[in-house]
């Protein structure tokens, strides 16, 4: 089961997945609001869209990494 979700997780186009780490991570700096959490809502909406963008670059980056230690 999780070898088919990782194979459908690959085929997806970047923009694909750039959209399902904004809906989640949006989803959950509302939860944490609603729940009380924080004081302020600027600050987890904030760090939702800070934590979207380095999921996609460490998405982008680490198979760059990899590519390039096996090269050598």
């Amino acid at each position: 089961m999780i070898e088919k979700i990782k194979e459908f997780w690959e085929k997806l186009p970047k923009t694909a997945k750039v959209f399902v780490y904004v809906a989640f991570s949006y989803i959950l700096s509302e939860v944490a609001i609603e729940l009380g959490t924080f004081d302020s809502n600027f600050i987890p909406r904030l760090l939702a869209g800070i934590i979207n963008i380095a999921l996609v670059f460490i998405e982008e980056a680490i198979p760059e990494v990899k590519k390039r230690l096996e090269k050598k």
